[in-house]
């Protein structure tokens, strides 16, 4: 048997990249078909092989477990707090620009509080007064993306502020896009550091993603997860950083090796659960 079900409902980007993980082993992926879609921006630009339901599979739903709040991710006995495919991982390197022409960065949605965090930020490293920052929860604002999304428009938009480029957008938390965004990932390429103000969690996936691309990390917080990686605090002032290649391949050679899984041992791994599988049937 070459084929493994998974029979989730794929709404958080944890379950993409493990699914795109598995989809790089030596087994076939199925998943439902109402959930193919999803994955359209990853099988055009991977090529990845995932298939609907059918016969002749193994479902391993229940040996795949995903906690976002430690976090932690696992195949069967295989555990990483995020599992990352290989490729993505080499993508991200591939974009990397030693120009870097982006000092600092921040893409995604600016909620009211990393508004905040945000003009603080600003006010402690540049000589801009009053930023405008968006308000996302404004009349007029709520307004005008209804009548773009009506007509397909994107919503967000970018602004620069002193050394800051800040594009504040939706696209990420939408499909299909959420599984791969190529432009988010080729701005973090081309950004020396990039702002991680924390989520419903002090870790966040754009630490990570950032690190990926060689950007080095602004965090409002830290945790154990970070251990290990060099990046700086909000509380720094950006005159005395400096973007370093040698900081930026440590960084991205850690990740490297925290989030993904041997070929051979995930190979592996999916054998066993098919075969205890078969042993439990039979």
């Amino acid at each position: 048997m070459k084929k493994i079900y998974i029979s989730w409902q794929v709404n958080l980007i944890q379950q993409v990249r493990l699914i795109h993980a598995l989809a790089e082993s030596n087994y076939d992926v199925t998943v439902s078909a109402a959930e193919l879609d999803k994955f359209a921006e990853l099988v055009r630009k991977f090529d990845i092989k995932l298939h609907h339901s059918g016969t002749d599979q193994c479902d391993v739903t229940e040996d795949l477990r995903m906690s976002h709040q430690e976090p932690a991710t696992s195949v069967g006995r295989i555990e990483r707090p995020l599992i990352f495919p290989h490729g993505a991982i080499e993508e991200c390197r591939r974009i990397w620009s030693l120009e870097r022409m982006t000092q600092v960065g921040f893409s995604g949605l600016i909620t009211s509080k990393r508004a905040k965090l945000i003009t603080d930020w600003i006010h402690l490293n540049t000589k801009v007064k009053n930023p405008s920052l968006p308000n996302p929860n404004s009349f007029s604002n709520r307004a005008i993306n209804k009548v773009k999304r009506t007509l397909g428009i994107p919503t967000g938009f970018k602004r620069q502020i002193g050394p800051l480029l800040l594009s504040h957008s939706s696209r990420g938390r939408e499909f299909p896009i959420k599984a791969w965004d190529q432009e988010y990932f080729e701005s973090l390429g081309d950004t020396q550091f990039t702002l991680c103000p924390s989520g419903d969690c002090v870790w966040s996936y754009r630490f990570f993603e950032a690190m990926l691309c060689g950007s080095i990390p602004i965090v409002e917080g830290t945790c154990p997860l970070y251990e290990g990686f060099k990046f700086y605090s909000f509380d720094d002032c950006l005159d005395s950083l400096k973007w370093d290649e040698e900081i930026a391949l440590h960084n991205y050679e850690k990740c490297k090796e925290m989030l993904t899984i041997d070929p051979e041992e995930l190979n592996g791994e999916i054998s066993k659960l098919i075969k205890c599988k078969a042993n439990d049937v039979s």
